[in-house]
């Protein structure tokens, strides 16, 4: 049992190992809390060096590029409008939204053409800045702690894939909830420590500082002061989708108890043997095989990322 200071989420300070390494091999420790079932990196970064690993090299290690390429944008267009179905019943037009870590702004993007007043804040100077000069949107190129966001002043924030990666999220959701108007939501995913979906050997990595579970991505929120109006598993990918709300309703509760036991059972029991055996790596493969094709074939020619988008998004 290891001692790395307080749980983010429950003030414990005991934990248990997990893993040892990243999912390229290298060194990574990751544990457990032993009193809520938390999975976070050990020992925890601190947010200074993350605000430097964000705003330089994380878009270049994960993307391989400081500047998304045309099939990338194609890629994630397509994807944000998958993320546009699941916010659908809970935004409307002149709507004001923040997307925290917007990337290239392609959700931003969307979400004007949908008549919503909405900006992004993204730290990575590459994305954030193609954000900002090609699409012509409003960014704020920073971290969550520094950005400039009046209180009281936003109706949606969404975060797709942000939160697993922020060192105290307990902070950065108390913060979230500040500035949003009462009634406002928090539309947020996160991928999910539970899910049998991907295989075990490619769970942790360095920008993954926490690893969810429903329980503590639900009771993490609720200790932020946010309502939980729902919580939806993907059936896709496995992942987590949460709608928190300030001041709203409170419709989910979990039992952390519970959720500790679920993880623990599946960290032992979801093998790469186990996982080898299920039809999940091979779908995924046949459908990876495809994708290059399909997407050389639909961005050629385009030669302008806006255009690109627009031709996507007008076609919902």
């Amino acid at each position: 049992m290891s001692n790395q200071g307080k749980c983010n989420l429950c003030d414990g300070a005991s934990y248990d190992p997990v893993s040892s390494v990243d999912r390229h091999g290298a060194a990574l420790n990751t544990v457990i809390c032993v009193g809520c079932g938390l999975v976070q990196t050990h020992p925890m970064p601190n947010e200074v060096e993350m605000a430097e690993f964000y705003r330089l090299e994380y878009r270049k290690r994960y993307k391989k590029t400081p500047t998304p390429p045309m099939k990338h944008i194609y890629r994630s267009g397509h994807r944000c409008l998958a993320r546009l179905e699941k916010a659908k019943a809970h935004i409307k037009a002149n709507m004001r939204a923040v997307d925290l870590g917007s990337g290239a702004g392609e959700f931003v993007f969307l979400l004007k053409t949908r008549g919503l007043q909405a900006q992004g804040i993204e730290p990575s100077e590459g994305y954030g800045g193609f954000a900002k000069n090609t699409l012509g949107l409003d960014i704020q190129i920073k971290p969550i702690e520094e950005a400039e966001v009046k209180e009281e002043s936003l109706d949606i924030i969404t975060a797709h894939h942000v939160i697993e990666h922020i060192v105290d999220p307990l902070k950065s959701l108390s913060t979230l909830a500040k500035w949003l108007k009462p009634g406002g939501k928090i539309l947020a995913e996160v991928p999910n420590i539970n899910s049998r979906m991907h295989a075990p050997s490619r769970r942790f990595h360095f920008a993954h500082i926490y690893n969810f579970s429903p329980e503590t991505f639900v009771a993490v929120g609720k200790k932020a002061g946010l309502g939980v109006e729902e919580v939806q598993i993907e059936p896709g990918t496995g992942h987590i989708f949460a709608v928190f709300t300030k001041n709203g309703q409170d419709n989910v509760q979990m039992d952390l108890e519970q959720g500790l036991l679920e993880t623990r059972n599946i960290l032992r029991k979801h093998t790469e043997f186990s996982h080898h055996l299920s039809a999940y790596p091979y779908s995924r493969f046949f459908n990876n095989l495809r994708r290059p094709f399909r997407e050389k074939s639909a961005i050629s020619g385009q030669t302008d990322p806006k255009e690109l988008l627009q031709h996507i998004y007008g076609s919902d």
